[in-house]
């Protein structure tokens, strides 16, 4: 499985588009058993730009997923994790962890 982020910050729909498909194309040229290609963005993409996906990137690439998460997919997947799996995810010591590690430090 393949991860690319792509923070759009407003940006035009023709700049998005080139830039998925020139990670996918550059993934799939360095990793040839890549089955997955997950794209994730900072914002909800525009129906033009999964069109995009589905009707030109999708039948190039029969052999791999094509997938795109925005913020809100993510934000939802994340949602559904416990707080020690986030936070070992974004490698974050939270004020509970400290604690813990000051206790074990001074016995």
């Amino acid at each position: 499985m393949f991860f690319a982020v792509h923070a759009t910050r407003g940006e035009r729909i023709d700049k998005t588009k080139a830039k998925i498909r020139s990670d996918l194309e550059g993934c799939l040229h360095e990793h040839l058993d890549v089955k997955v290609c997950r794209f994730l963005t900072n914002e909800t993409l525009p129906g033009e730009v999964d069109l995009f996906i589905d009707n030109e990137l999708r039948p190039l690439y029969r052999g791999v997923t094509v997938e795109v998460r925005g913020l809100k997919r993510l934000a939802d997947e994340i949602s559904k994790l416990k707080r020690e799996q986030i936070d070992r995810i974004i490698d974050v010591i939270t004020v509970a962890s400290q604690s813990l590690m000051s206790r074990l430090s001074n016995t």
